[in-house]
């Protein structure tokens, strides 16, 4: 199968921030996209499945507060 470069570079990166593969996450968009979803699910999906990885990632630490002047 041929992917583009900025295709496959997207998965790759997509993978290493949740810490995944991006041979089973470009399998699972493929496959969700062959059961009938819309292009437009699998990006909501993938981005809410993105943001939630990082909220839960976060730093638990608070900031330090500043004083203003």
């Amino acid at each position: 199968m041929r992917v583009d470069n900025d295709v496959l570079a997207t998965f790759k990166a997509r993978a290493e921030m949740i810490g995944g593969n991006y041979q089973t996450l470009m399998n699972e968009a493929l496959k969700q996209f062959s059961q009938g979803l819309r292009l437009s699910d699998v990006v909501r999906e993938a981005i809410h499945e993105t943001w939630e990885t990082c909220l839960t990632t976060r730093p638990t630490g608070r900031a330090k507060k500043v004083k203003a002047g």
